[in-house]
C-alpha cells in the first residue's frame, strides 16, 4: 500500500480531500501536498 506509513496522519482526512490528493497523477506534485498536509496536521497536535 503507497500510503500505508502515513495511515495515523490520513486517518484524519476527509473524503473530499483524499479525492483532491489522489487526482494529482504527478508524482511528485502529489508528494508535495502530502508534506504540506503532515506538516499542517502534525503543527496543529
Amino acid at each position: 500500500m503507497k500510503y500505508q506509513k502515513f495511515q495515523t496522519v490520513f486517518g484524519k482526512l476527509s473524503w473530499s480531500h483524499y479525492c483532491e490528493i489522489l487526482s494529482i497523477s504527478d508524482d511528485k506534485e502529489r508528494a508535495f501536498y502530502e508534506r504540506i498536509i503532515i506538516y499542517a496536521l502534525m503543527k496543529s497536535k
